[in-house]
This record gives C-alpha cells, sequence and structure tokens, in this order.
C-alpha cells in the first residue's frame, strides 16, 4: 500500500484566489471573491484526480476531502469521501452532522486497520440520503 497526502491551504483573508488560482488582495469578502476561490479549489480537486487517473491509481484511491474549521458556529463542515474501488455515484448526503473527527475512524476502518477507541464514527456506518 501507499500513503499519499495533498494539503491544498486556500489563503484566508486579507487575501483570496481568483478562479484561474492566482492570489488577489481580499479588502472585503464578497459571494464574488467567494465564487472565484470555490472555482480554483474544484479545478485543483479536478487535476489531482485527473493525475491519479492517468497514473491508473484513481480507481483504488480513498480521497478524502475536508474544510479546515469544522463545526463552526452554525456553519457544517464539507466533508466528502471517495472510498477505494468506488464507482461514480451522484453526491449522497449523510443523515448525521459529520465532523473532522470522524476521518481518522473512517480511513482506518476502511483500510481495517486496527486502532483503539476513537472519537469519531466511521461513515460508512451511517444512513445517507
Amino acid at each position: 500500500g501507499q500513503y499519499v497526502n495533498a494539503h491544498l491551504l486556500l489563503p484566508h483573508a486579507p487575501e483570496s484566489l481568483t478562479a484561474r488560482c492566482g492570489y488577489a488582495p481580499l479588502m472585503t469578502r464578497t459571494l464574488v471573491n467567494l465564487a472565484e476561490q470555490t472555482i480554483c479549489t474544484v479545478a485543483k480537486i479536478g487535476q489531482m484526480s485527473d493525475t491519479l487517473r492517468e497514473l491508473g491509481r484513481f480507481q483504488n484511491a480513498m480521497i478524502v476531502i475536508h474544510s479546515d474549521h469544522g463545526t463552526l458556529r452554525r456553519a457544517r463542515p464539507l466533508l466528502l469521501v471517495k472510498y477505494p474501488g468506488a464507482k461514480f455515484e451522484p453526491l449522497q448526503i449523510a443523515d448525521h452532522e459529520v465532523r473532522l473527527v470522524d476521518i481518522v475512524p473512517t480511513i482506518l476502518d476502511t483500510f481495517e486497520i486496527g486502532h483503539a477507541e476513537l472519537d469519531g464514527v466511521h461513515l460508512q456506518d451511517h444512513k445517507i440520503r
């Protein structure tokens, strides 16, 4: 097996990313800033997926995409998981509040790596809608 961690650290104020992933000063946070940064992020995820496909590793890869702040007030974190061997499926939504603490047990259980009792849950153990 092989473990590869790709980390995309997006800037926070006072900077932002443009839709083409260039840095731009951010004087005030606007929906345009957020939309452009989202376009850049999706493009980077697509590039990573394309590279994994070119290397013949996409099908058996586990990909975890998450936001960095976890649960913050009323906001819920983004947490997307592509499991090894999974075929393309429509996005499925967890029926419970996911937390960043769920990432470690999800990865360890997916690869059947024993572990002590951890906070968090294996996400495949929960219904999705």
